[in-house]
């Protein structure tokens, strides 16, 4: 019997990719399956090459594509893909219609809360005069209702209908009552952190679950961190000797362009470089600031080695977030507030501040704030005073046994998001679709 083919299929950044991998390994590579990845050009090398047998590009970049030119790579390769189920990011939710028009189960993936992008206000109103929703608000179909509100809305817009009556063939609005049942959701964040979007896991659809979000444990790290963190960078051994300042990390993840809107203006990159400098030497802060190894990005390295402030030691490519926090080298993070960033610090046991750039990244930083685990700061790096950047960084470096309230917080939070991910024994789909 062939081995079956799950095919995932991830839109986003460096953080949508990282915890969809490890679902996919053990969801469905430890069941048997064969894995497939569907991506952005520039993440394919970041995918475990012993987990993807297979890695297909889009034909776009992360952070320098179109919506259109996606669509175009995402429903080429999955249809071609011969997949027997595909795992899709609700960045990717044209997935499910591709999985109906190929009749094949699929299961859908999170790494940020889908209620903190909600329908608009008219939704319920409009999705009342289809002709569906004589079916979908029948009592005995509540799961289907609870799903739609929660995350599958946007299916029924009207972008997404021209995309099925035109590219597809298929109906403008999905006829759910061909369906079993609703797909799965499933959220990878730590359950710990959920909660802190004031929505109980008990209130949740039924068909919708918390799994934990993959990353490396931090337990894993400690034993081998100082000696794998100076593998990972050549240059540090020298830094450590030569700096008697305490270290705080700098990392904005995909966003390490200072974001893809002002990517390009060189001033205002020079400008938020300076600006961050300025703060850690009012501060007699050093730092280990990581940045991507592509360009624009190096704009910053070489703002960075043009100063006069010397603490600054600049890491360009992939290195383990998970050995650097816990070595014991840095005692704080200046981040841009993804959720896998800011999750592998708690893991830590570090502050960090946030400095939002997109999406859901305030949210989260406003969440970290409320709970007492971090700092969030009130504007974008370009807009953000320079006193409030050098006083949260002064905060970020301040010791934690004269802040004894935080570390308690920390060490407590430190524990519940180093908890093995939630239960992954669930029943594996089997089929798309119940014909009537």
């Amino acid at each position: 019997m062939p081995q079956p083919l799950v095919v995932a299929a991830v839109l986003g950044t460096r953080g949508d990719l990282g915890p969809v991998a490890g679902f996919v390994q053990m969801r469905f590579i430890a069941r048997g399956y064969a894995a497939a990845l569907v991506s952005h050009s520039d993440l394919l090398d970041l995918a475990p090459a012993h987990l993807f047998s297979r890695r297909i590009s889009l034909g776009t970049e992360s952070t320098n594509s179109t919506r259109d030119a996606e669509l175009s790579g995402l429903t080429q390769a999955l249809l071609q893909s011969k997949a027997d189920a595909i795992v899709f990011n609700l960045f990717a939710l044209e997935a499910f219609s591709i999985a109906e028009k190929l009749q094949i189960p699929c299961l859908a993936v999170s790494t940020f809360f889908a209620c903190d992008f909600g329908p608009p206000e008219s939704f319920e109103m409009e999705l009342a005069k289809t002709e569906f929703a004589s079916w979908l608000f029948l009592p005995e179909n509540v799961s289907w209702l609870t799903a739609v509100k929660h995350w599958m809305w946007r299916l029924f817009l009207d972008d997404h209908g021209s995309y099925r009556e035109q590219v597809l063939e298929l109906p403008p609005i999905p006829n759910f009552s061909l369906f079993k049942q609703p797909p799965s959701l499933v959220y990878l964040m730590e359950e710990c952190l959920f909660n802190l979007t004031g929505v109980s896991p008990s209130q949740l659809p039924e068909s919708v679950s918390i799994a934990g979000m993959f990353l490396e444990k931090a337990g894993r790290c400690v034993p081998s961190s100082n000696e794998t963190v100076n593998s990972q960078i050549p240059e540090l051994t020298a830094f450590l000797n030569s700096c008697q300042k305490k270290i705080i990390h700098i990392g904005f993840g995909s966003m390490d362009g200072l974001h893809p809107s002002i990517a390009k203006e060189q001033d205002t990159i020079i400008a938020i470089v300076h600006k961050i400098i300025c703060s850690l030497q009012s501060n007699g802060i050093a730092a280990i600031w990581v940045i991507s190894a592509r360009n624009p990005y190096l704009l910053v390295q070489k703002v960075i080695a043009s100063c006069s402030y010397h603490d600054i030691l600049v890491v360009t490519g992939e290195i383990s977030y998970c050995h650097l926090f816990n070595s014991g080298i840095v005692c704080g993070s200046l981040n841009h507030g993804g959720l896998g960033t800011a999750t592998q610090v708690l893991q830590a046991g570090l502050k960090q501040v946030i400095a939002p750039f997109m999406f859901d990244q305030r949210k989260w930083g406003e969440r970290l704030q409320h709970a007492g685990l971090g700092r969030v700061l009130s504007d974008s790096l370009e807009m953000v005073g320079n006193h409030e950047l050098t006083d949260a960084l002064e905060w970020l470096a301040g010791d934690m046994e004269m802040q004894g309230a935080i570390k308690l917080n920390l060490q407590q939070w430190q524990l519940q998001v180093n908890k093995n991910p939630a239960d992954m024994n669930q029943e594996l789909p089997t089929q798309s679709k119940n014909q009537k």
